[in-house]
């Protein structure tokens, strides 16, 4: 009987965020098209992967979107931490508070073993801003080569990897309900643990049904 009681529960749960995602994408017609020319773009938003993509390669996944336009979309996945910490993959951070940092797997879409960065803080020379206070820099080992650390960043996270998109691929999958679309900020991107990130975004996804909840 308990165990019948979980199962309809889940059920009730995963249909209800399905209806979160439908209900929000409908609400932002006009971001879910956003590939689309004169409509605006996702870039600096958050897909958040639902439940029913369980299996997929993106299960599970959060993913900060760095470009969106008509020949596709691209972004790195938060919340995929590996075994490899920073230690010796970039130049400088030897002694560092960032040494020990896990490398993330950003996507399965490798381009030239390069390794991806977020900063948080100010804007550096080579980087570009995401979100406010966040700023993505397209090569780690070239960027930390000339970098200051005794003017560290706040933060910074290390992608190995990145998500890819062709033309209105992702625009499809949204309105399809795969990915529930979220403002992205420097607190969710970086104050969260990987294993908290996407359970807090999805119960924020299901509270949006009772209440316009504001996102920290």
């Amino acid at each position: 009987m308990l165990e019948q009681r979980l199962t309809r529960s889940l059920r009730l749960f995963v249909g209800c965020c399905g209806l979160v995602a439908l209900l929000m994408n409908t609400l932002q017609a006009e971001t879910a098209t956003a590939a689309i020319p004169g409509h605006p773009s996702l870039a600096g938003k958050l897909l958040v992967a639902m439940p029913h993509l369980s299996g997929s390669w993106f299960s599970e996944s959060v993913v900060l979107l760095l470009t969106h336009r008509p020949s596709g979309a691209s972004g790195v996945v938060l919340n995929r931490p590996t075994d490899s910490s920073l230690h010796g993959l970039l130049p400088g951070l030897e002694g560092s508070r960032f040494a020990e940092r896990p490398l993330f797997t950003g996507g399965p879409l490798v381009r030239d073993e390069r390794l991806l960065m977020l900063l948080r803080g100010r804007r550096q020379p080579g980087s570009y801003a995401v979100v406010p206070n966040v700023f993505f820099v397209h090569d780690a080992v070239r960027f930390m080569s000339g970098f200051d650390l005794s003017k560290p960043p706040k933060d910074m996270a290390v992608f190995l990897g990145y998500a890819g998109w062709g033309p209105f691929q992702l625009d499809r999958e949204v309105l399809r309900g795969d990915w529930l679309v979220l403002p992205a900020r420097a607190s969710l991107i970086f104050d969260y643990s990987s294993q908290q990130l996407w359970p807090y975004l999805i119960r924020f996804g299901h509270a949006q049904m009772a209440s316009l909840t504001p996102l920290n």
